[in-house]
């Protein structure tokens, strides 16, 4: 193999003396643990087991790197290994950025480049030579190796083509023939690997590239990719896409184990060579299947899904993420989740027809998840598909394919329309039958089934007179059983009955007769399934009333009128109201009322002048309201009574709804009081003073005191003028 300096065969001599006596002190690796994280922006790695050769060293240059050569030292090596083993059949998916930059040209190029590499887990962790070596070649134990190659002797020598500058390529196993031998190279993106801005110029760390490195199991074999952008904001893009490395010419059988690690060289030319922010996950196979347990719905009817999610790989999986995103015709959607073991799920249920959760599966375990939603109501048959999908975590790469679909087909919905029309002449009037007609038709595209009529038969029918064809009555309710409507299908019956239920209720409201007709299968608009008519009730009947009572009373008497209101059919009479306004005349009125057929007045009962109550009279029957007061003052007086007919009863007379009884009261006839004797010697108020009497004799005293009263202010006034006239005199 060619060098880009002559000083190369002594390095690599140095260099196979360093790998041997590691390989004399070497301990057994630990498992490695994945996902392996590490940024290199530390002064240690977060994994204690890295191993460094050779000029290798982190430095907080930057965000930080894993700096493997520099520019100072000609014909130098750094190394960084991993000494953790992983199996071969486990395959891993390694993601790193790196720069070179900075160094010193060798005939137009800088050099030499670096490698990621795997090896021999088995062996204990080293690096190969300088120079061309990459680090890589001359690795004991090193079984494939992905070198980018900036002066290009990577690919001369050993099997290669020849020197090939800004390539990619890959050298095989230690023990291969020929021995590393060159199995596979591309130029890298833009004919270089150096970290160049897009378009060319000179390379620098802030053009930092993406390379991704997929290693795939396979039977007997693992298949290498390598992926890479062109700095950054580009995307990365396959450069070699699943070489088998297992099978190539001259590969031995893969080790059981493989350590990885990254190694770089320089001779005459010389580079920065710099990693950092290093991911490594490992694959995973995750399965997924999407059935239904009703392919065929009918519009509005429950959909069911199941979703098995599968883990079919030895390594558990956690957090891989289940999407389904179920069609949004379909409403109401609910899920839950059960693992294999019988156990809930992270996430054991949900609603929603985004459906976003994240499953954690054991090896080899599976995930059952079980989604219901209503289906839409459709005018024509519907196929609705449903895709789902599993992503594998972060720290996972799927291998398999992981969606699935299934389509239901929604079938159109029934449309049932219920009208209901009054045969009858209206007003209806309590006693005489009414008809209804009711008619079904289906008016949609689809069979409507076990489809059932219910009419609730209003008060004021009387139950046992009800009838209607192909119905039965339990109770209130009629029931009609119309089994299956296919589209355009109808049906129809009259219901006929009597009007001889609750005739209060036919004078308080309207008979209000309502139908439903329902089915077992779903309907979009129901609005027009339920008919209800309402129709006037009125009450035939014939009120009189009449009145008895006093026609002269003294004051002082008790006095009692009787008002009788009679109903003369041919219905009862409820709601009648009974008022008697009696006059200011009497006094200390109370009241009660009857009825001929036991029932109650409301109130029964009552005191004051302002009578009022009201009853349901029967046909044929009377109420009778008895008033009692007493005769208060003097005077002519009319006591009138009336009658008031329910709102919706038609009394055949009103002429004879008021009746009246004129009562003349004289006052009470005064005692006799006997007149004294005037001359009695011992007469009251005489000369002896007594006290005057009530009798004419004590009107006189009376008279004579007042005269003397008066004789004695005029001669008292006489005396008073007199005085005063004198004194003026004097003056």
């Amino acid at each position: 193999m060619a060098k880009s300096s002559r000083r190369g065969h002594a390095r690599l001599a140095l260099t196979t003396v360093l790998m041997l006596a590691a390989a004399m002190v070497a301990a057994p690796a630990a498992a490695a643990d994945f996902p392996i994280d590490e940024p290199f922006d530390g002064p240690t790695p977060n994994d204690a087991a890295w191993v460094p050769f050779g000029e290798a060293s982190l430095t907080d240059e930057g965000d930080g790197w894993l700096q493997l050569t520099d520019t100072d030292t000609a014909t130098g090596f750094g190394g960084y290994v991993l000494d953790s083993a992983f199996p071969t059949d486990l395959g891993v998916e390694i993601e790193f950025e790196y720069a070179t930059w900075g160094g010193q040209e060798l005939g137009g190029n800088r050099g030499d480049g670096f490698s990621f590499f795997l090896m021999d887990g088995s062996f204990p962790a080293a690096v190969g030579g300088d120079g061309g070596s990459l680090g890589y070649t001359f690795l004991q134990g090193g079984y494939a190796g992905v070198g980018f190659d900036e002066f290009g002797n990577y690919s001369a020598g050993l099997g290669g083509p020849g020197q090939q500058p800004g390539y990619i390529s890959v050298r095989g196993s230690y023990s291969a023939t020929p021995t590393w031998g060159y199995l596979t190279g591309v130029p890298g993106p833009g004919g270089t690997v150096e970290t160049v801005p897009t378009g060319g110029g000179e390379p620098g760390r802030e053009f930092v590239r993406t390379v991704r490195v997929i290693v795939t199991p396979a039977p007997s074999t693992d298949l290498i990719g390598v992926w890479s952008d062109s700095g950054p904001g580009t995307a990365i893009e396959p450069l070699i896409e699943r070489f088998d490395i297992g099978n190539a010419p001259g590969q031995p059988a893969l080790p059981d184990t493989f350590k990885l690690g990254f190694a770089a060289s320089t001779g005459g030319a010389t580079n920065n060579h710099e990693i950092r922010n290093l991911r490594v996950v490992v694959p995973t196979r995750l399965g997924i299947e999407k059935t239904t347990t009703t392919p065929v719905v009918g519009s509005g009817a429950q959909v069911s899904y199941d979703l098995a999610v599968s883990n079919d790989y030895v390594n558990d999986v956690v957090g891989a993420r289940l999407v389904d995103d179920v069609p949004g015709e379909i409403t109401d959607v609910t899920w839950s989740c059960v693992l294999s073991t019988g156990e809930d799920c992270r996430e054991p249920s949900g609603s929603g027809n985004a459906i976003d959760t994240l499953l954690d599966l054991e090896a080899l375990e599976s995930a059952t998840i079980t989604v219901t939603g209503t289906a839409p109501f459709v005018d024509a048959e519907t196929v609705l598909t449903n895709d789902a999908e599993v992503i594998a975590p972060a720290d996972r790469e799927d291998l398999t394919e992981n969606t699935s679909s299934v389509d239901v087909t929604v079938l159109p919905a029934p449309a049932l329309v219920l009208t209901k029309e009054l045969v009858t002449a209206t007003p209806l009037r309590y006693g005489e039958e009414v008809d209804y007609t009711l008619d079904v038709v289906n008016d949609g595209q689809g069979t409507a089934e076990d489809v059932v009529v219910t009419d609730r038969i209003p008060a004021e029918l009387d139950p046992a007179t009800v009838s209607a064809d192909g119905c039965d009555l339990s109770g209130q309710v009629l029931s009609c059983d119309l089994g299956t409507l296919a589209p355009g299908a109808t049906w129809s019956t009259t219901l006929s009955g009597t009007l001889a239920g609750d005739a209060a209720a036919c004078g308080r409201t309207d008979v209000v007769q309502t139908a439903e007709v329902t089915s077992t299968t779903p309907e979009e608009d129901l609005s027009d399934n339920v008919a209800t008519v309402t129709s006037e009730c009125v009450v035939p009947v014939d009120l009189a009333i009449s009145k008895a009572g006093p026609a002269t009373a003294t004051v002082g008497d008790e006095v009692e009128y009787t008002i009788v209101v009679t109903n003369g059919g041919p219905a009862p009479a409820p709601g009648t109201t009974i008022a008697d306004d009696v006059p200011t005349a009497i006094a200390d009125v109370s009241w009660a009322c009857t009825v001929s057929d036991g029932s109650a007045c409301s109130p029964g009962e009552g005191t004051g002048a302002e009578v009022a109550t009201t009853a349901t009279i029967p046909a044929g029957g009377e109420a009778t309201l008895v008033v009692r007061g007493a005769a208060a003052a003097a005077g002519d007086v009319v006591n009138r009574a009336t009658l008031t007919a329910c709102p919706d009863c038609v009394d055949a007379d009103g002429t004879d709804d008021v009746a009246e009884v004129a009562t003349s009261i004289t006052g009470a006839t005064p005692t006799p009081v006997p007149t004294p004797d005037p001359g009695t010697p011992d007469a009251p108020g005489g000369a002896d003073g007594a006290e005057p009497s009530d009798g004419l004799a004590q009107t006189g005293s009376a008279m004579l005191a007042s005269a003397v009263a008066g004789l004695l202010a005029v001669g008292l006034g006489a005396g008073l003028v007199l005085h005063a006239a004198r004194a003026r005199r004097r003056a």
